[in-house]
């Protein structure tokens, strides 16, 4: 159900500094001395304007070796690093490790450059330990060490060096990730507890992924969500979306909360979040519902509109019934009517029973003449489409009408008399259910069978009169059977 962050390693930890004009083989930039260190000098020194005693400063010839190392002079330049180095300047030793890592003038040795760098970490040079963790952690030159590379950054973090501050606690997470990655769960969860990651959103839903895995043996929802909240109020996307999916399914002991759902869930929608912005229809949809179950219909007209917004065609539906009733105040049929059309329109399907539910409430408007003009005409159409895709009550309402089609046929209500017309409206009636429409039938059919007998309006013919009364005994009119008697 839940997974884990995957870690990006060369996008979410920093790089080792170099020169910004160098071009080189390495992922990663080294720290370089003429890159985040300032030497305060102002414009760079020139070897000809140094003075006879200033050729043993070794911060002069620290700036001597960088402004031929600007050039692509290496020799030189690498000539007056090491003298720097000698003097006990550990921007020199820095610079000569660099220069190794690089391949500057030198073939590129890892063992060489950790040296150097080491050297200037020995006196306390930052962004040396940073490069070492570097170094470390990637195996550029040296074998790759994930605990040394811990040690360096964690060296240079203390040194105050911010970028190495932020690789210190990535590091911690990342090594609490393999522990993961290779099913020690338990290990995991006990690094991520004990190592101060509780400001590092990756970790504190690393933490809530643990707890809410079956799998991982140390399932436990209520001890997730601290976590997960956390790292959600971190600004963590993922860790939005998925309490958002939590609270809105519930879990054991605890019913769903749709209103903390959609909370969450709009929180990593401004963030587009995928996933998140397809699930918030659906949670401001539950909000309604749960407004409309407390009769706080007013709210839940303005979810429902929310939801509706993403074409949800169940708020469609749920707007037109708010409409059509005037649950929230005044009905409007003319909106409730289009609500209804635009629920069906964006149904998934003619299948879709938000359709069908939806075509069924059209029909039963225009019946009534239910905040729209009243049209049996159209409240028929309706009904028989509702009716198609099996909705019952549409069915028996479709009866009905027919029903009282044939009888307006039988007796000539506003069109002319035809009793013919009307048996066949009367035959639909009773495959709807119409139990009325039986007793009707039998009786019309006994009624022509007597037309025929005694040749009232048509030629009298006793065979035709015989046969009008079987089909009237059939459904049970006993004077079609006593008729019967008589004619056989």
């Amino acid at each position: 159900m839940f997974n884990i962050l995957p870690f990006k390693k060369s996008l979410s930890f920093a790089s080792i500094v170099v020169l910004a004009s160098m071009s080189m083989g390495w992922q990663a930039r080294a720290m370089e001395e003429g890159d985040e260190i300032s030497n305060g000098r102002g414009s760079p020194i020139v070897e000809k304007s140094v003075g006879e005693g200033q050729k043993e400063d070794p911060e002069v010839l620290n700036q001597l070796g960088l402004e031929y190392r600007r050039k692509g002079i290496y020799p030189i330049a690498r000539t007056y690093f090491k003298k720097a180095a000698k003097l006990g300047l550990p921007e020199a030793h820095h610079n000569l490790g660099a220069m190794y890592l690089n391949g500057e003038g030198v073939i590129r040795n890892g063992n060489k450059a950790l040296k150097q760098f080491q050297k200037a970490a020995a006196l306390d040079f930052s962004p040396s330990y940073h490069n070492i963790g570097m170094m470390f952690r990637d195996g550029m030159g040296v074998p790759q060490n994930d605990l040394e590379a811990l040690n360096s950054f964690k060296k240079a973090a203390g040194l105050g060096l911010h970028e190495s501050q932020v690789l210190f606690i990535e590091m911690l997470y990342y090594m609490g990730k393999k522990r993961y990655e290779e099913k020690d769960f338990a290990g995991a969860l006990s690094w991520y507890e004990d190592k101060g990651l509780e400001n590092f959103a990756p970790a504190q839903f690393s933490i809530g992924i643990i707890r809410l895995s079956r799998d991982s043996g140390l399932q436990d929802y209520l001890k997730a969500i601290k976590p997960l909240e956390k790292a959600a109020d971190l600004g963590m996307a993922e860790a939005q979306y998925t309490l958002g999916k939590l609270y809105s399914e519930g879990w054991e002991g605890s019913p769903p909360n749709f209103e903390e759902a959609l909370k969450r869930y709009q929180e990593a929608a401004h963030q587009n979040h995928a996933q998140a912005q397809e699930a918030l229809s659906e949670a401001q949809y539950d909000v309604a519902v749960e407004h409309t179950e407390n009769q706080r219909f007013s709210e839940a007209l303005k979810f429902f509109r929310l939801a509706a917004k993403k074409n949800f065609p169940r708020a469609w539906f749920n707007i037109g019934i708010i409409l059509r009733d005037g649950c929230a105040g005044k009905k409007n049929g003319g909106q409730a009517l289009r609500a209804f059309e635009l629920a069906i329109k964006y149904g998934m399907s003619e299948e879709d029973e938000v359709v069908i539910a939806s075509q069924y409430s059209i029909a039963m408007m225009y019946l009534e003449g239910d905040g729209i003009p009243k049209s049996e005409l159209k409240a028929f159409e309706w009904f028989e489409k509702a009716s198609e895709k099996g909705h019952e009550d549409a069915r028996e309402q479709l009866g009905v009408i027919q029903y009282n089609i044939g009888v307006k046929h039988l007796i000539g209500d506003g069109i002319p008399r035809d009793a013919v017309e009307g048996l066949k409206w009367l035959k639909k009636a009773e495959k709807n259910g119409v139990l009325e429409a039986k007793n009707t039938i039998a009786r019309t059919q006994y009624n022509i069978g007597v037309t025929y007998l005694h040749g009232e309006g048509v030629p009298q013919n006793d065979t035709k009169a015989l046969k009008r009364f079987k089909k009237a005994a059939a459904l049970g009119h006993l004077e079609a059977q006593n008729a019967i008697k008589m004619l056989e």
